[in-house]
């Protein structure tokens, strides 16, 4: 319901803070490990995502900021994972990462379009966030470095 002007200057905030969370998530993960920082990035955006959600006027702006700094950070970490367990073949995994990605992307906008048409967006948004909150303790199952 938002004015168009509003709307894309929303969408380029996101996308903007987005930019800055992988170019700083990457180097991060390598100082403090993948699987903090992934759940941090994780917990934020569900959070995030919550509060978004719930609040009205200024206060959108620095959510989206948090939101897509924390949202769009997850990309180079899970990279980095899968590089990690693939040492020998880091292309051939870095290909099937990012396609199946992309697949994946791909399919969950069909699924929060149709859920969104027949449960409404905010409804979607909150189911979202707190898949993501359960993804969190999800994060530390992963395997160890090298242990592929």
């Amino acid at each position: 319901g938002a004015a168009l002007w509003m709307a894309g200057g929303a969408v380029s905030i996101l996308e903007a803070a987005g930019v800055a969370g992988a170019l700083f998530s990457g180097p991060l993960s390598d100082r403090l490990g993948r699987k903090p920082v992934l759940s941090a990035a994780i917990g934020g955006a569900a959070l995030s995502m919550l509060l978004f959600v719930r609040v009205q006027g200024w206060l959108m702006f620095p959510l989206l900021l948090l939101l897509g700094f924390s949202m769009l950070s997850t990309r180079p970490v899970f990279l980095a994972i899968v590089q990690d367990h693939f040492p020998e073949h880091r292309s051939v995994a870095n290909g099937l990462y990012m396609s199946t990605a992309f697949l994946l992307r791909s399919a969950a906008l069909f699924l929060v379009g149709f859920l969104g048409d027949h449960l409404g967006l905010e409804t979607v948004y909150l189911l979202g966030a707190g898949l993501g909150l359960l993804a969190v303790p999800a994060v530390w199952l992963l395997p160890e470095k090298g242990a592929a």
